[in-house]
């Protein structure tokens, strides 16, 4: 097997799943979302060069008998050099922009506001009936509502990291997330490449798990992207969009972007962008 390995992703995509599926290998262990020194309290995250040297050489200390590697601890592509520099392969997950934004915001929502809503519920229509976003004819950056700002928060995460992979990483790299969660030779391709080998274990292991990972997969309604943009309130769509133009250089070079990893942007958002580009 490789000695170490990468999946950079900024949430909502199973990494969970992901991680649980190879550390069911006995040669595997797969750490999800750690940057911090293992030894010290302190919570300092460890520069990228030092993390990956330390996943080799945890390697070599188990006299090459287990291989260290994690998912989630990384968003964007800056890990790629010190994986491959310690000889690990180094992948991104990438998932269609609105119904990532959904779920991580239909996980946030009730944080931010201490309490648990029941399943289903629209939470945009909450929002609205609540008053907790701005009037679009008096929608100002400066003047974010505490539920604007996480959603905020959340599109700047998410889209740089995006725009970071597939600008920078290579086709190779990227896994589609729908395709992952559903599809057992799809999983199984990115997987063997990722380990350098394995197939025997994983196709046995795969098969299992992608019908649990998709029996767990009812938390989050389904819903399109078209759904989901519609439901918007109006600052989310002009957060979304002003994020998808700074973060890139122009709003049409963000959405050829995922284009190009093949999403498709629903018919209402163009004709909204019509509105906000001018």
């Amino acid at each position: 097997m490789n000695p170490t390995f990468n999946i950079s992703t900024a949430g909502a995509t199973a990494t969970h799943w992901i991680t649980r599926l190879l550390n069911s290998h006995k040669d595997i262990v797969c750490l999800h979302g750690f940057r911090d020194h293992p030894f010290q309290t302190n919570q300092e995250p460890l520069d990228l060069e030092t993390y990956f040297v330390g996943l080799r050489r945890l390697r070599e200390v188990t006299l090459d008998t287990k291989v260290f590697g994690t998912v989630h601890s990384f968003n964007g592509i800056a890990a790629k050099k010190h994986v491959v520099a310690a000889g690990g392969v180094h992948k991104f997950i990438i998932r269609d922009p609105f119904t990532r934004l959904h779920s991580l915001f239909t996980v946030y929502y009730p944080e931010l506001l201490g309490e648990t809503l029941s399943a289903g519920q629209d939470i945009y229509a909450l929002i609205r009936e609540r008053k907790q976003v701005q009037d679009i004819d008096q929608y100002s950056l400066d003047d974010l509502t505490d539920v604007e700002h996480r959603f905020y928060s959340l599109c700047y995460h998410v889209i740089l990291a995006d725009y970071e992979n597939i600008r920078e990483g290579s086709k190779e790299d990227c896994i589609r997330h729908e395709e992952f969660v559903t599809s057992p030779d799809y999983t199984l391709h990115h997987l063997a490449e990722l380990l350098g080998g394995e197939e025997e274990f994983l196709e046995k292991e795969i098969s299992a798990r992608l019908h649990k990972k998709e029996a767990s997969h009812s938390v989050v309604p389904p819903m399109s992207s078209e759904e989901i943009f519609l439901r918007w309130p109006d600052t989310f769509k002009m957060i979304f969009a002003t994020q998808m133009s700074v973060l890139g250089t122009e709003l049409r070079d963000g959405i050829d972007d995922y284009e190009s990893c093949g999403y498709s942007f629903p018919q209402s958002f163009f004709q909204w962008a019509s509105s906000f580009e001018s």
